[in-house]
């Protein structure tokens, strides 16, 4: 019900927005997408707004605390700017509420919680953080660059598992 009235409500009062219930499917997409790249062009298409639209709908769940991105870390800036970004919603427990109870027995959408968890107990910290590759160019979930949080920036990849394992 928070949910629903910062999106259905506030947003309309505070941000003039029109389109009420292709802002909700654009929320809902988010919560389903939390962890992934996030593709505008493509998110467009399925919630029958423009690109420009779009963005300017995400712009405003930023300024909500609703969500939040990272980019591809890399060295040129340029490439940065360019690059697609991953979409995270601020809670994992706004994910859960607006996916719905249901789900919670689906492994996928439990390390989907977690990563998105991560995320927010990474950005705590203040720092910046990015998505990287590792050494064999598969994606690594979180980068914190040099001076983050050690010496040489610290990469993290979110996994979930329904069974603790000890070495």
């Amino acid at each position: 019900s928070v949910v629903d009235k910062i999106v259905m409500k506030d947003l309309k009062r505070y941000f003039n927005v029109r389109d009420l219930n292709a802002d909700k499917r654009l929320f809902d997409l988010c919560c389903n997408e939390s962890g992934t790249f996030f593709e505008v062009s493509n998110v467009a298409r399925e919630v029958g707004m423009s690109e420009k639209t779009v963005r300017a709908h995400l712009e405003i769940f930023h300024k909500c605390c609703l969500v939040d991105s990272i980019t591809k870390y890399d060295s040129k800036l340029r490439r940065i700017i360019k690059s697609s970004k991953k979409i995270y919603v601020s809670s994992p427990s706004i994910v859960a509420a607006v996916r719905g109870n249901a789900e919670v027995q689906d492994t996928a959408f439990l390390g989907q919680l977690a990563e998105t968890y991560a995320y927010q107990r990474l950005r705590t910290y203040d720092k910046e953080v990015y998505v990287d590759r590792g050494k064999n160019s598969r994606e690594i979930d979180f980068f914190l660059p040099d001076g983050s949080l050690m010496s040489s920036g610290l990469l993290l990849e979110c996994k979930y598992s329904r069974h603790y394992r000890t070495r």
